[in-house]
């Protein structure tokens, strides 16, 4: 949302920023989280990236 306005818009470099650094964070905890924990992130990784990318093919 773009506060005040009372709208919002779609900002695919900042999503796609988003996206990289959840899964960079993700590859430095994985030692650290239990196995169903870092899938059930991994899924939610999966996720993001097909949206991103269907977002991206309706641009």
């Amino acid at each position: 949302p773009i506060p005040g306005s009372g709208e919002s818009r779609v900002d695919l470099d900042q999503a796609r920023l988003a996206i990289d650094l959840y899964e960079a964070n993700l590859n430095i905890l994985k030692d650290v989280l239990e196995s169903d924990t870092e899938k059930q992130l991994r899924r939610v990784l999966m996720d993001l990236q097909l949206n991103y990318v269907n977002k991206t093919k309706k641009e």
